[in-house]
């Protein structure tokens, strides 16, 4: 199967500590049926077609399942992994377990419920039944079999019809390991109501020294009418890995935003994968990714256009420096009845330096005529003809091109509706720049 013998052991018993009795029949019935797809399936290899630009080796370490460790935390190490002047609902998690002497809550509008899934899955399992683990599935894909199996904890939020929380959501995860490298199992269950309306921002961090992988998996189900505009910001630690498998399920007219912004960690991918189950739907995909260094970032994305009438809308830009290697695939499949489908997909990267690597693979599936589907990839360098207009107004050419960079990355930060958080992202895009300090300054000159 590919793992090794002491995370097999590790696994099988964090496996039957959670599987016991206490556990409703559906949910041992799930973690059962997953553990053995995992252990069927084993970890993947890069001779696998999904895996052929990663090598998932790095996901698959001898890891001990981590624990909650709250030890020494107080409220403002939190504060120091949120984002400044973001007014939100705020659930913090350490190690993928629930830390209420962490979080920020506050009350929310009628209809609106947050809560720790594990206190779910403890006095209400019933409440999670109908689409936990019914949205991800986990045929084919070992490392969400594998948190299926694993999960212990993660959040749980349901909107009533019509329900609007005003506020975003956000839901903070930290990894936390002392030497000992570490997995954790972050689960995120979201179910919006008919003509509901959310803003969600999931954020996984890491202290700096931090060596863990994070397997994550977030489940979304659209009722009619509902919009969930979604936000992913993973700033990893530099030895982290992170692995996240998001899907998604929309009903009819219903609407999902999802913005991917990436940042850390030594090796990360994220699948996010969409399915429309009625006509009239919506998705937009946004994405950033910068890196530098060695890093290494995957992002796979999914589209099932099985119904009439839908649009899909993928906008991604990859920024990368230094010995940095960055992959983007996206698949669209228009099913034979998605009549009326438009779709367009879109990759745009710039490499800063000769030895930054991008493998940009967009897909179309078509199998039904009467639609609209484009897309296109970029992959270049900075603009020379650009850096010397910037010269010709003075501005020195390490800082126009961290000016050209922004504005690359820009495109898409603009696209979050959220200016607190969109204002920090624009910071540490900044930070990682060459003169960054200066950048915004020559860029309200320049205008």
């Amino acid at each position: 199967m590919g793992e090794s013998v002491t995370a097999n052991a590790e696994y099988v018993a964090h496996f039957r500590r959670l599987n016991n009795d206490e556990n409703p029949a559906w949910l041992r019935s799930l973690r059962n049926a997953a553990f053995q797809r995992f252990e069927q399936l084993g970890f993947p290899t890069q001779k696998q077609e999904e895996w052929g630009y990663t090598n998932p080796a790095p996901f698959s370490q001898a890891s001990a399942p981590a624990v909650a460790d709250t030890a020494g935390l107080t409220r403002n190490d939190a504060k120091s992994h949120s984002y400044h002047g973001l007014d939100a609902f705020e659930l913090v998690f350490i190690n993928g377990h629930y830390a209420p002497s962490l979080s920020s809550l506050r009350p929310l509008a009628s209809g609106v419920r947050v809560q720790s899934l594990a206190s779910v899955l403890a006095k209400n399992p019933q409440d999670a039944e109908a689409h936990l683990g019914q949205v991800a599935a986990f045929d084919h894909n070992p490392f969400t079999a594998l948190n299926t199996a694993l999960f212990s904890d993660g959040a749980f939020i349901e909107l009533a019809p019509g329900a609007n929380p005003k506020v975003p959501i956000h839901l903070l995860f930290v990894g936390r390991s002392r030497g000992t490298p570490t997995v954790q199992f972050p689960r995120i269950l979201v179910h919006a109501g008919k003509q509901s309306r959310l803003d969600l921002i999931e954020s996984y961090v890491g202290a700096p020294d931090s060596v863990h992988i994070t397997n994550a998996v977030t489940e979304l189900v659209l009722d009619e009418g509902a919009q969930v505009h979604r936000h992913k910001i993973q700033r990893e630690a530099p030895e982290a890995h992170h692995l996240q498998t998001v899907e998604a399920e929309l009903q009819r007219d219903a609407k999902l935003v999802d913005h991917n912004v990436a940042f850390g960690a030594k090796v990360a991918r994220t699948d996010v994968g969409v399915r429309f189950a009625d006509q009239g739907g919506e998705v937009t995909m946004n994405g950033l990714y910068v890196l530098g260094g060695q890093q290494h970032i995957d992002n796979h994305t999914r589209v099932d256009h099985a119904q009439p009438n839908c649009q899909s809308n993928e906008f991604y830009k990859g920024i990368l420096d230094g010995k940095s290697h960055g992959v983007f695939y996206g698949r669209v499949i228009v099913r034979k009845d998605a009549q009326k489908t438009n779709s367009t997909q879109t990759n745009k990267n710039l490499l800063l330096s000769d030895g930054a690597l991008v493998d940009s693979i967009p897909a179309l599936e078509i199998n039904a005529d009467d639609v609209k589907c484009a897309h296109g990839s970029t992959i270049g360098q900075v603009d020379k003809d650009a850096i010397f207009y910037l010269r010709s107004r003075g501005i020195d050419e390490k800082t126009a091109r961290s000016l050209l960079t922004y504005g690359f990355a820009r495109d898409v930060l603009s696209l979050i509706k959220i200016p607190a958080l969109r204002d920090n992202l624009d910071e540490l895009v900044l930070a990682r720049l060459p003169n960054g300090r200066t950048v915004k300054e020559a860029l309200h000159e320049v205008i």
